[in-house]
């Protein structure tokens, strides 16, 4: 009940509740010798981090999730934790080990033939490139995504993903007419593409 409570105050912004739900329920599972369910109660607590803005505690608290789930094999789960912690990465401007993180998550998600966690590391991908300032890249992943997402019927909504739109932020640096040709190349990759690219 816990494990299943604390995601709840954590999507409605009680972030200290959905910690305090989380640690509880993660201090019982382990007390219970069940490593999983002590995982996922790990990973909701590194979320509430990365929502908050505290990115070292949100990877600490990754890396100790990750090596379970690896080892369980649970590829949604290490889909999920691969794009999270390339997250926390990016906004601690580690970017080559976010875009390391990125990459096998799409790759993986592809292999499943899973587009909506293809579209989940591709927002913040291309935000990341925007971070670093390769403006083109950005706007093709973005357009990528996008595309995507219309194929798909939705995607998860850029707020709670933390992703913003990166042709504002291109045109000034590249000019329309780069922003619109990097738009319109994106758009017209497959998934498959996108993700070689």
């Amino acid at each position: 009940a816990l494990s299943n409570l604390a995601p709840v105050p954590m999507m409605t912004g009680d972030l200290p509740l959905a910690r305090r739900l989380a640690a509880q329920a993660r201090d019982l599972w382990q007390e219970l010798g069940d490593d999983w369910q002590a995982a996922l109660a790990t990973m909701t607590l590194a979320m509430s981090f990365l929502l908050e803005g505290g990115h070292e505690q949100a990877l600490a608290y990754f890396e100790q999730f990750m090596p379970v789930v690896r080892a369980r094999g649970d590829r949604f789960w290490l889909i999920g934790g691969l794009t999270s912690t390339a997250q926390a990465q990016h906004f601690l401007g580690r970017f080559q080990q976010a875009r390391k993180n990125f990459g096998e998550a799409l790759r993986l998600a592809l292999e499943a033939n899973d587009l909506a966690s293809v579209t989940v590391a591709l927002g913040p991908l291309s935000n990341l490139e925007g971070a670093a300032g390769d403006h083109d890249r950005a706007v093709r992943l973005w357009a990528a995504c996008e595309a995507i997402k219309q194929r798909i019927g939705g995607g998860a909504p850029a707020e709670v993903m933390r992703v913003s739109d990166p042709c504002a932020a291109a045109t000034l640096t590249i000019g329309e007419d780069a922003v619109r040709r990097a738009w319109a190349e994106g758009s017209a990759m497959s998934p498959e593409e996108t993700v070689r690219y």
